[in-house]
């Protein structure tokens, strides 16, 4: 369910003025989370190894 957390924080009633700032906030949203694993595995119902 990442896509939830991915909608809410970036693009709920958001409207960006072009793809670049849209990929902007995207890839700003995934390098957030790439540096918390294990809250990324809790929301996807992954157990941490």
């Amino acid at each position: 369910m990442l896509w939830r957390h991915f909608r809410r924080e970036v693009t709920h009633c958001e409207w960006f003025v072009s793809v670049t700032e849209l990929m902007k906030a995207t890839i700003n949203f995934f390098e957030r989370y790439n540096a918390m694993p294990d809250k990324v595995l809790s929301i996807i119902g992954a157990q941490p190894s």
